[in-house]
């Protein structure tokens, strides 16, 4: 049985992107279609007219590049909307800010993944591939910036959650920003077990996503 990240990987993954700096979008949109594994539909300036696109039936993307300084509807704001169209959507948010607090709302409103405008092309192609095989892309200076502004939590009794040895390291996992696949290939097991254990995890935490698993484990101190 095919997992649906390896079918999206099989094929082109489709990519929106919507920013107003016209430039960075025909840099980014052109690098995407120039590459292998992946094409860029359409490009916006603003949410609205995506919104509108997604209403009159046409099909999400399976990754969305999402600057969160726009104009109108605010990228932030705009990640709930985008979700109740395609819950699969993978949202990964573009900014030249790397404001903790903005990283923590984005991710626990269901971002995949938070890069800063000076990551290079390659970068940002990583990025795309990796979010659609359950990877959380973030920016290392992000990831940096977040961790030390997390206050040291007071020490938990036991075995928090319940999470299984095996658990804790696949949620250290996640956190460190490895895919599904590369877990599986860490861990010598099969991407559906990864998967499996990832909604286990999601249970036990009481989250909708990992996303939202890996700010909660950073903030409680769980790995």
């Amino acid at each position: 049985m095919v997992s649906a990240s390896a079918a999206v990987e099989q094929r082109q993954i489709e990519v929106w992107l919507i920013d107003d700096n016209q430039e960075y979008t025909t840099v980014v949109a052109e690098a995407i279609n120039l590459s292998s594994g992946a094409v860029c539909t359409a490009t916006y300036s603003r949410c609205e007219p995506a919104f509108e696109a997604l209403r009159k039936g046409t099909p999400a993307p399976n990754v969305l590049l999402l600057d969160i300084g726009l104009p109108g509807i605010g990228g932030i704001q705009a990640i709930e909307t985008f979700k109740e169209f395609s819950p699969s959507m993978q949202i990964i948010m573009l900014t030249v800010y790397d404001m903790d607090e903005k990283v923590s709302s984005a991710v626990q409103r269901g971002a995949s993944g938070y890069l800063l405008k000076t990551s290079d092309i390659d970068g940002i192609l990583r990025a795309v591939h990796s979010t659609v095989q359950g990877g959380m892309p973030l920016d290392p200076m992000v990831t940096r910036n977040l961790i030390q502004s997390i206050q040291v939590p007071r020490p938990r009794e036991g075995n928090t959650y319940g999470l299984t040895d095996r658990e804790l390291q696949i949620l250290r996992y996640l956190v460190e920003g490895y895919s599904f696949q590369e877990i599986a290939n860490r861990m010598f097991i099969s991407v559906w077990t990864v998967n499996t254990h990832v909604n286990r995890i999601n249970e036990k935490l009481d989250v909708h996503s990992r996303s939202v698993a890996v700010v909660k484990a950073l903030k409680e101190g769980l790995i």
